[in-house]
């Protein structure tokens, strides 16, 4: 036997724990200074600005504001190489200096052999891919066989796109395809793009791949469940604005989608979150962490004092001597290959890793001379601050060549660096005195601002205004000396005493206390970090605290993340309850029950509890669950869920909330017989044959009530299907559900007041609505076709003439020839 539930079920988590499920939007279009809301074209440098491609030109935006190129030119698309960005227009290659924003116009040749050529493009520019001659500042289109595997397949077809996430590639191969490969070019596995229509981007990342289509807005893919969802289709995008031209995924997590006429939306990809606190090991003596990193090949390392340099094991949670290093190591970077470890007495060493492998580098810097912090910029420029102040290492002579004091720093668009010193703060030229505060953190920009750790608090650094802001909420920590930024709605500060986090979206900061006996309470300046994989590690004087954000559920000793599935051999339920209580540990004490099963209500105490419940007989159960708030478990809101387990043979159904999950049946296929439902049927029908004069007179008042209420139903049905009007999805299941009734119900209302089924009703309101947006002769047959939820135009017309006896385009004309005319017929 074999149960499937939706993980939705477990979101009785949200009790305490708020999850944001939908994203948040953001539109950018011509009157926010974009020059044209025809997108054509987006790319996020290195530098952070985002590039918008449109047909008048094109705008480097700092989130702020918009910088235009090329004014009244199409520029069809964007590449950066060599420190400059490349606009692809008719005319041909122009590029743009990253950091002087001087323009300049590249010459064509016919072909390119030189050492130096790259490719630059491989979409976009007349549809073949760009050489670039970095050295002569030339270029040549570029013979499609010397690309990779995976593109050249990609540039086969004007429709095939490709995008790349660390599995690899995925290929929209034109044919009907989404093709997975990986790193190797190898094919994973192939996924059906029925219904997408025709296909302009792809984009892929944070386990989900978007596809921008001609007419259906963006549709999204969940690796992890293989589930596609229809992303923004009618509520913020219009029919005209359903044509996607490009998809963008920027260092923020954020997608920017262009449009082809209603210029750039700027979608939050949701994240699912949930916390709880593990600690590394750590040696008596050597468990003061003063640094943390982590290099490209998902190894963390760790700087500590009198330990020296550690490596952390994330497998058995133990910290690794490496030899060769000062005893205290202060500042840790990473550049490609080459990590940088910075001693607290001034020795700055280098360790040369290649995989899991690594040995040191002989020559050493600034021996004697205090050294505070290790940083490199978006070129792969080091930065180092010493108690002199502000150095740059000069990679030719292999140097450091000092700049200005200060003693932290960091680095954003358009400025080479934010160093603060004491109580100044220095941006670029620019010298801000922050009066009775001391500055010990720099770091993190987002949408414009920057975060600084100080004595008086977190406070923001306004990039454009230079002035900052201290984010005060209830329990607001002082002593700020470590912060990491997370791709959710929190900011996680670590101060001389305690951890906390912020909720940025309710404004207020939640205090944490630590697990498995971890007695580290100070954390230290520089050790915030955010790994590849979603993890935060913290530095402090009891070792490394280990950060995971996870909410999830197991199930027969497998883990499932939020919105996935759960196959459970057997009848064994198993629900993991991990922190509860998200923002505040004091509430992790937990109350729970199975009504039917549990007696009376069971409570578990931690940051993980784990409810298991064998051999479920044939039956109904009610799940309950509640926190406790701080001030008893009657204060705080009670979760719970219904749903019916039914044997028989190999079969199971498993109703949650009244809503059939999933129905398996090896005997009947998905038919569901309810004794009790069957009971009920048989005493209404013996009630009619014989009934009594009191029912005799209420009879035609009983009448006219169920005959308004069946008028209701069926206005709640058009609601539905103008809802979902243009969703070429949706389907009678899904009406059922969103009706909250059984198939035979639905049958039975819709065919006795239209005389129809409920598949013919749909065919026909989508059918006369397609008559009307015919008749406004506002859209035209295809545009028709895909706004009342048809994937084929052939199709519809097919339908459309079989209701109304004259093909779409034929009434289109009639319209246009005798005027306004009326609709064949609308019900």
């Amino acid at each position: 036997m074999r149960i499937r539930l939706i993980l939705c079920v477990i979101l009785f988590l949200s009790g305490f724990a708020p999850v944001s499920l939908f994203g948040q939007l953001r539109y950018i279009s011509e009157e926010e200074g974009l020059p044209s809301n025809q997108v054509l074209d987006l790319l996020q440098d290195s530098q952070g600005y985002l590039w918008i491609a449109t047909s008048d030109g094109v705008s480097r935006f700092d989130g702020v504001k918009h910088q235009a190129f090329l004014s009244g030119r199409p520029v069809q698309g964007l590449a950066e190489a060599s420190g400059k960005m490349m606009l692809m227009t008719e005319r041909g290659l122009y590029s743009v200096a990253l950091e002087s924003g001087a323009l300049d116009s590249l010459t064509q040749q016919e072909s390119i052999k030189s050492p130096n050529a790259r490719f630059v493009l491989d979409k976009g520019f007349e549809g073949k891919a760009v050489a670039l001659d970095t050295v002569k500042g030339t270029w040549a289109f570029a013979k499609v066989e010397a690309l990779d595997s995976c593109r050249t397949k990609a540039l086969r077809g004007r429709s095939g796109r490709f995008a790349r996430d660390a599995s690899g590639g995925w290929l929209a191969d034109g044919k009907g395809s989404l093709l997975h490969f990986d790193n190797a070019g190898n094919l994973l596995e192939t996924v059906s793009l029925k219904g997408k229509g025709v296909i302009n981007d792809i984009e892929a990342g944070l386990g989900r791949v978007w596809l921008a289509t001609g007419w259906q807005g963006v549709w999204e893919y969940r690796t992890e469940t293989g589930r596609w969802k229809q992303l923004l289709p009618k509520r913020y995008l219009s029919y005209f604005s359903r044509r996607v031209e490009r998809l963008m995924l920027d260092d923020s997590g954020c997608l920017w989608v262009g449009t082809a006429s209603r210029g750039v939306f700027v979608y939050e990809v949701p994240r699912y979150e949930g916390t709880y606190l593990v600690s590394a090991e750590a040696k008596n003596g050597e468990s003061y962490i003063n640094s943390i990193c982590e290099d490209k090949y998902g190894n963390v390392w760790a700087g500590s004092s009198g330990g020296g340099l550690k490596k952390i094991d994330k497998a058995n949670g133990k910290l690794i001597d490496i030899p060769g290093f000062a005893p205290n190591v202060d500042a840790l970077e990473t550049v490609g290959d080459t990590l940088w470890v910075g001693g607290r007495l001034g020795t700055l060493g280098r360790l040369l890793i290649t995989g899991n492998t690594f040995r040191p580098i002989a020559k050493n810097f600034f021996e004697g001379e205090g050294l505070y912090q290790v940083k490199a910029d978006a070129l792969g420029t080091v930065w180092v601050t010493t108690v002199r102040g502000l150095y740059r290492h000069n990679a030719e002579r292999d140097e450091f060549e000092f700049v200005r004091p200060g003693h932290r720093f960091d680095f954003f668009p358009g400025k080479p660096f934010v160093s603060v010193y004491g109580n100044l703060v220095i941006m670029g030229e620019d010298t801000i005195r922050q009066n009775d505060t001391y500055i010990s953190f720099v770091g993190g920009v987002s949408k414009g601002e920057l975060l600084l750790g100080t004595s008086n608090g977190l406070g923001e650094l306004n990039l454009k205004s230079g002035r900052v802001r201290f984010l005060d909420g209830s329990e607001a920590p002082k002593e700020v000396v470590s912060v990491v930024r997370t791709e959710g709605p929190s900011i996680w500060v670590g101060t001389r005493q305690d951890l906390y986090r912020l909720d940025t979206d309710d404004k207020a900061y939640f205090r944490y206390t630590f697990t498995d006996s971890f007695d580290g309470r100070c954390f230290n300046p520089k050790t915030g970090t955010r790994g590849a994989d979603g993890t935060l590690w913290f530095g402090t004087n009891g070792g490394v605290l280990k950060i995971s954000e996870d909410t999830s559920v197991a199930v027969s000793g497998r883990k499932y993340r939020l919105d996935s599935e759960i196959l459970a051999e057997g009848r064994r339920i198993e629900a993991r309850l991990k922190l509860l209580s998200f923002r505040r540990q004091e509430q992790n004490l937990y109350r729970y029950r199975l009504a039917g099963v549990d007696s009376a209500w069971k409570e578990a105490r931690g940051f993980a509890v784990t409810a298991v419940y064998d051999s479920l007989r044939t039956g109904e159960y009610t799940f309950e669950a509640q926190a406790w708030d701080g001030e008893g478990f009657g204060k705080s809101d009670k979760i719970s869920y219904t749903f019916k387990v039914k044997g028989g043979g190999d079969s199971m159904a498993l109703i949650v909330g009244g809503c059939v999950l999933l129905l398996l049946s090896a005997l009947g296929g998905y038919r569901m017989v309810w004794a009790g439902q069957k009971k009920k049927e048989r005493e209404k029908t013996k009630a009619q044959t014989n009934p009594t004069s009191q029912e005799q007179t209420e009879k035609p008042v009983a009448q006219e009530e169920e005959s308004a209420a069946d008028e209701d139903f069926v206005h709640r049905i058009d609601e539905i299907l103008e809802k979902e009007l243009d969703n070429a999805e949706f389907s009678l299941n899904d009406l059922y559900k969103a009706l909250n009734v059984s198939k035979s119900h639905c049958y039975r209302i819709v065919k006795q007041c239209t005389d129809m089924s409920p598949n013919e009703y749909v065919r026909n309101y989508r059918l006369d609505r397609a008559a009307q947006m015919l008749n406004q002769g506002k859209l035209n047959v295809n545009e028709v076709a895909y706004a009342t939820g048809y994937n084929s135009p052939s199709y519809f017309s097919k339908c459309f003439k079989d209701k109304f006896g004259i093909s779409p385009s034929s009434y289109l004309r009639n319209l246009e020839a005798e005027g306004a005319g009326e609709s064949p017929r609308i019900s």
